[in-house]
């Protein structure tokens, strides 16, 4: 037989066989909750990669049929990982619980040189890549949204940025002039007031109004209003 037909049917015999396994290797009831419970991370945490083991489940689900399963919903409100209890529900409403073990991998932010306690770092400082976060006690930094930050510490060439090492740049800084909003009820007051320190957006800083000539202490709401909370 020619070497190059002899090839031809050994890839079809091959594929024939595959074929055949796969039709004779049909869902378990541990497969079908590994999937339901894949497809609940994929539809909650698109952006993470997750691998998915069962442990352990009740009794009762071993003797429901897999087309009775409907879904897998965590009770964890945070991003599941390590050990995690679930509940199992099915198309009549019953629920069952069950635990899994999920290995976590998230796209991380590393710096590609070096920086001190407050440096600038912008988005083209920073390169992506994956890591697993598993059994670590800080999740990657959240460097959507705005395209720059400030380092909170100092940081080597290569580190993963993670929770606290980054903060907003201030949206205002000390001695800029701000509008502070004061409403009471439907009534609202505007206020020329300026800043005794800086402030990001969504942080709380101290004021002082040369009309009122009193101390305040207001929440940034942009880089030129702030929202009182507090008289001094």
């Amino acid at each position: 037989m020619n070497p190059g037909r002899m090839i031809i049917v050994l890839i079809l015999l091959f594929s024939t066989m595959l074929a055949a396994e796969q039709v004779g290797s049909p869902e378990t009831t541990e497969t079908a909750l590994i999937r339901l419970a894949e497809n609940e991370l994929a539809d909650t945490w698109p952006d993470a990669r997750f691998r998915v083991d069962l442990r352990w489940v009740h009794d009762q689900l071993k003797n429901i049929s897999i087309e009775s399963l409907q879904a897998v919903r965590f009770r964890s409100r945070g991003l599941p990982r390590g050990l995690i209890s679930a509940d199992v529900t099915t198309v009549n409403g019953a629920r069952y619980p069950a635990q899994f073990e999920i290995s976590v991998t998230l796209q991380v932010a590393r710096l590609n040189s070096p920086v001190q306690r407050g440096d600038l770092i912008h988005r083209e400082d920073l390169t992506y890549d994956w890591m697993e976060f598993t059994n670590s006690g800080r999740l990657p930094a959240d460097t959507g949204g705005a395209g720059e930050w400030l380092a909170s510490r100092q940081l080597r060439q290569g580190s993963p940025l993670l929770e606290g090492d980054l903060k907003q740049p201030p949206s205002i800084k000390r001695g800029d002039q701000a509008v502070m909003i004061y409403q009471n009820g439907k009534m609202a007051i505007e206020l020329f007031c300026r800043a005794r320190q800086d402030g990001a957006e969504g942080e709380v800083i101290t004021l002082k109004c040369e009309e009122t000539g009193k101390r305040y202490r207001a929440e940034v709401l942009d880089n030129n209003y702030v929202k009182w909370r507090q008289t001094l």
